[in-house]
């Protein structure tokens, strides 16, 4: 598979460079869910065919919808993690998720927030998105606190893929609000 098709913008934060998804990526996904202290909060490591089948889906859904997930480096090129918007079902409701995931040795620089951050304004700006979802094991904090961050609000908890998960929110109008208020 080749990825050549039309994308969307250019990321930048104060410190990372975000780019859309292309096919040089699908190695920073195996960075990602090949590492067991990475994947412990993400369902566990994955085979390189599991791996595969993700960046598919992250890629069909950039074709389908033109945005996904976008690929974090910081100023040395170094690649630092992903974040991205893509449809999602939780408790039987469709919706669109924030998701994120950064290499072990980039957590603790806030950096999860700066991407979270950005994919927020992108998806409440252009994208007109009216609502976002994001949710994480009930025992990660360090994600709920990306989460909290970048504006959302505890909705419940939930089970997703068995385990226990804590359900956040944000609307398009409490970005909106937030935003005018810093």
């Amino acid at each position: 598979m080749s990825i050549g098709r039309k994308r969307g913008p250019i990321l930048e934060t104060a410190r990372l460079r975000g780019q859309p998804m292309g096919d040089r990526h699908l190695a920073d996904l195996q960075l990602i869910f090949g590492d067991p202290e990475v994947t412990r909060t993400l369902g566990g490591l994955r085979t390189a065919e599991q791996i595969q089948k993700i960046f598919e889906r992250f890629d069909s859904h950039w074709v389908k919808h033109d945005f996904g997930p976008w690929f974090f480096v910081n100023a040395c090129g170094e690649f630092v993690g992903y974040a991205g918007v893509i449809e999602t079902r939780v408790d039987d409701r469709a919706g669109i998720e924030l998701l994120y995931a950064l290499t072990a040795n980039q957590w603790n620089r806030s950096f999860g927030s700066e991407m979270a951050e950005s994919v927020v304004e992108q998806a409440f700006g252009p994208l007109g998105i009216e609502e976002l979802l994001c949710f994480t094991l009930t025992t990660n904090r360090a994600s709920q606190r990306v989460m909290e961050k970048a504006g959302f609000r505890y909705l419940r908890n939930i089970t997703h893929a068995t385990l226990p998960h804590v359900l956040y929110a944000q609307s398009a109008a409490q970005w909106r609000s937030r935003s005018r208020s810093e």
